[in-house]
């Protein structure tokens, strides 16, 4: 009521969470995200409990234009063909991981502005991309998967 522009930041928490349990391909990288964007969630709504929060006005901006970028990516994820998916994986995954360091580094300007401990956030490594790049690299890369339908990645 007192700080309107949290709600955009609040629907978008929620809007990535959703939509990074929609992604198929990298799922457990989009899941990994989705509880960094649940820790931000933990982070403000401590702030404003304490009645800081508006001192970080300027960081939850940034915030919520990563989150922005989050959703979308995400969504992309969804409607992405499985051979692009694979051939992308490691720039994928390595934008969730772009995306988490993002978050932190904005959380700790939240942190210092509202006068709040971000010691609590735990921010958790994605894997599955990289074990995906490492099984592609294995069966000959992404040309020699697209090339022979029966090569299996699982």
């Amino acid at each position: 009521k007192e700080l309107p522009w949290v709600a955009p930041i609040a629907f978008l928490i929620g809007g990535v969470v959703q939509a990074a349990m929609d992604v198929q391909e990298l799922k457990g990288d989009a899941q990994v995200f989705a509880r960094n964007v649940r820790g931000v969630e933990k982070i403000i709504k401590e702030a404003g409990e304490k009645g800081t929060l508006h001192a970080a006005h300027e960081a939850c901006e940034a915030l919520k234009d990563i989150l922005t970028e989050g959703l979308a990516h995400c969504h992309r994820l969804q409607t992405q063909y499985f051979i692009t998916s694979l051939v992308l994986s490691g720039r994928d995954a390595l934008k969730f991981k772009d995306l988490s360091d993002d978050l932190y580094r904005e959380l700790q300007l939240v942190g210092v502005a509202a006068s709040v401990s971000v010691a609590s956030f735990h921010m958790e490594e994605a894997e599955q991309g990289r074990k995906l790049k490492a099984k592609m690299d294995q069966l000959g890369g992404p040309e020699a998967i697209a090339a022979d339908p029966e090569a299996r990645l699982g």
